[in-house]
């Protein structure tokens, strides 16, 4: 038998709505963010840092190539690389590792989900969810 606790009922103020919520702004939240917004959903993305990136903002990003060098990502991963060269944070693409400044990351990111209308809570830490129907 698995032992619970239960807690009183309590209200809670809902702070603000939105159709997505996307918990964590690293590679796959910042594009699960950014995509959602472009295709007209209110989103929401909660990170628990003071930017967004997660470590790319620390790596060199790799796997953008297959073993024989030919480029297989696309899409906004590549669009970040490109608005990266713009700034000079990236030399571009070298077969196996895609290099960037970590700085000039966090500037773009940063951008990009404001461009897309993306509402952004920075130092949050998501915990649960509160679906209502969907």
């Amino acid at each position: 038998m698995v032992e619970g606790i239960i807690e009183p009922q309590r209200e809670i103020p809902v702070a603000m709505k939105a159709d997505v919520v996307v918990a964590g702004g690293g590679p796959a939240g910042f594009v699960a963010a950014v995509t959602a917004a472009r295709n007209g959903a209110e989103v929401v993305l909660v990170e628990q840092a003071n930017y967004i990136g997660g470590l790319l903002a620390c790596l060199s990003i790799m796997g953008f190539h297959n073993n024989q060098g030919e480029q297989v990502i696309f899409g906004i991963a590549q669009e970040l690389v490109d608005r990266l060269v713009v700034r000079g944070g990236s030399p571009g693409h070298i077969v196996g590792h895609t290099y960037i400044d970590s700085e000039i990351l966090k500037i773009v990111t940063q951008e990009m989900v404001e461009e897309a209308g993306v509402k952004v809570l920075f130092h949050t830490l998501a915990v649960a969810p509160i679906m209502d129907g969907k």
